[in-house]
């Protein structure tokens, strides 16, 4: 299954934990307008508000930065390290 865009991934961590847009807003110590126009898609998640949400909703942030398309560094050094292991992964999970 695909890794959904950031701003659905936002919303349905919210949404599963029970709050509303209005909630997780004052316990991320964001504007709610904010919030929900980062939730449509329509604002750019800043780095505060990703790492905020990281902890709030205790997932990893790296799990959000991949729905951004942010592949970690680590990963990127094993894979330039190991290139077969590109073939390997594609052949294992197929490739989108």
């Amino acid at each position: 299954m695909d890794q959904p865009p950031l701003h659905d991934l936002l919303r349905g961590l919210r949404e599963s934990r029970g709050r509303t847009l209005r909630q997780a807003a004052r316990d991320l110590d964001f504007d709610p307008a904010y919030l929900s126009r980062v939730e449509r898609g329509e604002k750019p998640v800043s780095g505060d508000l990703l790492q905020r949400a990281s902890n709030y909703y205790d997932v990893p942030e790296e799990l959000l930065s991949l729905s951004r398309g942010v592949v970690p560094q680590d990963i990127i050094a094993v894979l330039q390290r190991h290139p077969e292991l590109l073939l390997e992964l594609r052949e294992r999970f197929g490739a989108s």
